[in-house]
């Protein structure tokens, strides 16, 4: 996110970012370049604080200017809940590339991630609209106190479509209808939900919703992976953000020896869940094709 802050000479720029993607420019820019002030360090005597003095040529103008870098952990956020702050701990043996993200707010390393076919397009730009689709519909993982997501998908020539997201906190299954229908769901198209809370798929069927319960089995997730693995291409929308922040770290985890294993992390992944789910809308051997057209399964 970038901030413009007006002033005249004193105007400045803010620039917030999270440590993921190691080959991103942050990193060489303002993390990995030559720090020639350090004014404040970690514990471990990493910097935490430092000035970078900048020279380059804007509009044929020689510009000089100082960059601040401020590297921030979960340690200086004062309202972080302690369960959060349990599930970055345990992903020391689970996942030591998001630990040195999320708990030392470093680059980590990056390797084992799980989609390597996404890509994140503007669809007003591209002129893609949903009504488009023959092969369209909805997929849900519930959820309260983490995130509740809606993902609205089409599938088109061995491509997926993420058109938009419903993604709140602390939502009952009321509010969250109301937020569906206030965006014009269509309530005909199909909605494979998260069928660990039957009571919330039932709300959805009261409301009008095409809800069903997803198939689950022993090895059903690892099926719904492969599944998404299998697409020429996810295309995410800009609007989608936190569909693109999850699926850009969604990751295999680690042993303890930083192998990776055939499990996924499976925290910070409620985007992921529902995109999981489209596989009982769109996949031809559960004959989820005509089910996304809006006909029911007899």
């Amino acid at each position: 996110m970038q901030i413009l802050l007006r002033g005249g000479e004193t105007q400045k720029i803010i620039l917030t970012f999270n440590p993921i993607d190691e080959e991103h420019f942050t990193n060489s820019r303002y993390v990995k370049a030559k720090k020639d002030r350090i004014l404040e360090t970690f514990e471990d005597g990493e910097p935490k604080v430092w000035e970078i003095d900048v020279s380059e040529v804007i509009d044929k103008e020689l510009v000089k200017y100082t960059v601040l870098v401020i590297c921030t952990t979960y340690n200086d956020n004062a309202f972080i809940e302690p369960q959060r702050k349990l599930v970055i701990e345990k992903m020391k043996d689970t996942n030591p590339f998001l630990y040195e993200v999320y708990r030392k707010g470093r680059f980590g390393k990056k390797g084992g991630l799980i989609l390597t076919n996404i890509e994140q397009i503007d669809f007003e730009e591209k002129k893609l609209s949903m009504r488009l689709f023959d092969k369209k519909g909805y997929s849900q993982d519930f959820g309260f106190n983490h995130a509740n997501c809606i993902l609205s998908a089409a599938t088109k020539d061995n491509c997926l479509y993420i058109f938009d997201e419903i993604y709140v906190h602390e939502k009952t299954s009321s509010d969250i209808i109301e937020i569906a229908n206030k965006k014009h769901l269509e309530k005909r198209l199909a909605m494979p939900c998260d069928s660990a809370e039957p009571d919330k798929v039932i709300d959805w069927q009261r409301a009008g919703y095409n809800a069903v319960g997803v198939k689950k089995y022993a090895g059903s997730v690892k099926d719904q992976i492969s599944y998404l693995q299998n697409f020429d291409k996810i295309y995410i929308n800009v609007k989608c953000v936190n569909t693109w922040k999850e699926a850009k770290q969604w990751m295999w985890k680690q042993n303890k020896q930083g192998k990776f294993t055939d499990e996924p992390v499976d925290v910070f992944d409620d985007a992921m869940a529902a995109l999981r789910y489209t596989k009982d809308l769109f996949s031809s051997s559960q004959g989820g094709i005509a089910w996304a057209k809006g006909k029911k399964r007899g």
